[in-house]
This record gives C-alpha cells, structure tokens and sequence, in this order.
C-alpha cells in the first residue's frame, strides 16, 4: 500500500506541473502487480516529460537570450566600426 501511495503522490505531482491527466486505475484498493507496473510505468514517463519539457524551455530560452545578444552586438560593432571610419 505504501508503494501506491508513494506512486500516486509522484504521479499527482507530475500531473500538476503538466496539466496532464492521471493515469486511471479506477476505485482500487489493492492494485495487482500489472496494476502497479501500469502505474510506475507512467510515474516514469511524467518524470521523462518533464525533464524533455525543462530542456526544451531552457533551449528557448538560450535562443532568444542568443538571439537578443547577437542583435546587440551588431548594434555595437557597427556602431564601434561607423566611429572608427570618421576617425
């Protein structure tokens, strides 16, 4: 019983963070082992999602930080290369 309990509470967190739905075992009491490979299967692919979900959103973020960096840094040496010409 601790065993289900510590996956539903794993996967209900799971869920939350994102806006999944929770696998449905239905009104059981005492799980059968497929039950609970079911279970633990699917606690092991949200815990996988979020992970590929964090990853992707910290690519995003690095693209745009990059692609805002690159933009200023054109500003700047055009800028540095148009004062140089007059000099």
């Amino acid at each position: 019983m601790k065993t289900l309990k510590n996956l539903r509470e794993r996967e209900s967190q799971f869920c939350e963070r994102l806006c999944l739905p929770a696998h449905n075992l239905g009104e059981v009491n005492v799980p059968t082992k497929e039950q609970l490979k079911e279970l633990e299967a699917n606690v092991q692919y949200l815990q996988k999602e979020q992970v590929s979900s964090l990853l992707f959103c910290a690519a995003q973020c690095l693209k745009v930080t990059c692609g805002y960096l690159s933009k200023y840094l054109l500003v700047l040496f055009t800028n540095l290369y148009n004062r140089a010409k007059k000099l």
